[in-house]
């Protein structure tokens, strides 16, 4: 824990005197609501154009409860104009007009703003330091923002991505803005698959698009038929599909601290299923607390190929997904297992879908950081925790883009 949290404040320390260059932002006083700030530092935290569900509440952006909703325009939404939605006990939703007119405003004590994301990639809105990446409770999938991020930003800024299905980045991680830091989802108390992005200064929550009292925060971004709309949809040169029946997929299990390959080992507890997956077919098995036992990996297709940049994703079937913290980690050697920089799939209810994990330097093991993705089964559930027990393997798929790609700001 002590050698932990010395690295994250070497990394802070780092990446505070290498944005020192860059963008600048004058301090403001720590109450609420923010005063105005000299420049804007945010990109939209996501490609495309997506509509805003839940606004940020003026009036008391703390999940409290006054029986109004005061928005970045200036519209107040009154509860005697009329209620035109529940979830829970706080998020309430009034008219802007009186006699259930005008639009209705979602919703009550709102500290944040909600994007239209189903399970897409989640981009960081500024350059910054990965400072928490977890499950708000690793015991109840429902509570609060459920799976989240949280980036640490120049001078008292921090951002909050929240209800996320995956998270692409590792405690300590430096990430530029624009970088893939996740995929959106439907974890914790959630209505549906969504962004819930949080913008705090000094610990105090502020609305990134501005008003009374507080400041217009984004650098980049444009409102366009109704949708707030940031990056443009990526497009790609080659896409290489690594199915867990192609040569370049790997499976096995630790024997006597050793990682072994099956076949030519036995392996008991790898259950093939046949039906479902991107090529009909399938792996799972049993998760695991405390030991690595069964494993796989996905090894790029570099045959012809320059070491490069790729974007990983990882496809997720309906069938016999049920673990919380799936964690695919790039590796670097075929002897031991990956301990850090892991990326983690909440695969429990997602259902055939291709899940982003970021952006990953990738090749052979002599001429790049990594050769590919591996994953096991130590999760930290239980094997008798019934309902989140079973972790499931398909296929990975790495993307070339058709045009220059960044590279995030980190060390290497």
């Amino acid at each position: 824990m002590i050698e932990h949290a010395s690295r994250l404040t070497f990394v802070r320390i780092l990446f505070k005197l290498i944005f020192c260059f860059g963008i600048t932002f004058i301090a403001t006083s720590g109450s609420f609501p923010v005063e105005a700030q000299t420049q804007s530092f945010l990109v939209v935290p996501y490609y495309g154009g997506h509509d805003v569900t839940s606004w940020f509440d003026h009036q008391y952006p703390n999940y409290g409860n006054n029986d109004r909703i005061e928005i970045y325009d200036g519209t107040i939404a009154y509860n005697w104009h009329g209620i035109c939605g529940y979830f829970g006990n706080n998020a309430v939703a009034y008219y802007a007009q009186p006699n259930s007119q005008g639009d209705c405003i979602w919703y009550e004590g709102h500290p944040a703003i909600d994007f239209a994301l189903s399970y897409e990639p989640v981009l960081a809105a500024a350059d910054g330091v990965v400072v928490e990446r977890r499950w708000w409770n690793f015991a109840d999938r429902s509570d609060e923002l459920g799976m989240f991020i949280k980036i640490e930003h120049s001078e008292g800024y921090e951002t909050y991505y929240a209800h996320l299905s995956a998270a692409a980045v590792y405690i300590g991680q430096i990430v530029s803005a624009g970088q893939v830091i996740g995929t959106s989802g439907n974890t914790g108390n959630s209505s549906g698959p969504h962004l819930h992005f949080e913008v705090r200064h000094n610990g105090n929550r502020t609305d990134p698009f501005g008003g009374s009292g507080s400041s217009y925060l984004w650098r980049e971004g444009r409102w366009q038929t109704g949708q707030w709309v940031g990056r443009s949809e990526r497009t790609y040169l080659a896409s290489h599909l690594i199915d867990d029946g192609d040569t370049a997929f790997v499976k096995g299990r630790t024997i006597n601290g050793s990682y072994k390959t099956c076949p030519p080992q036995s392996c008991p507890y790898w259950y093939p299923v046949s039906g479902v997956g991107t090529n009909g077919d399938m792996l799972w098995t049993f998760t695991a607390k405390n030991s690595a036992d069964y494993w796989a990996r996905w090894q790029t297709v570099t045959a012809g190929l320059e070491t490069r940049e790729y974007d990983v994703q990882v496809y997720i079937p309906s069938s016999h997904t049920l673990t919380w913290k799936a964690e695919y980690c790039p590796f670097d050697s075929y002897t031991y297992r990956p301990t850090t920089q892991c990326m983690i799939v909440d695969q429990n209810g997602i259902g055939n879908r291709w899940i982003d994990l970021g952006t990953h330097w990738l090749g052979s093991v002599s001429a790049a950081n990594h050769a590919g993705i591996w994953i096991d089964d130590e999760t930290g559930e239980e094997y008798s925790e019934a309902g989140r027990n079973e972790l499931g393997v398909d296929a990975i798929r790495f993307r070339v883009r058709n045009h220059p790609m960044y590279f995030p700001l980190q060390l290497r």
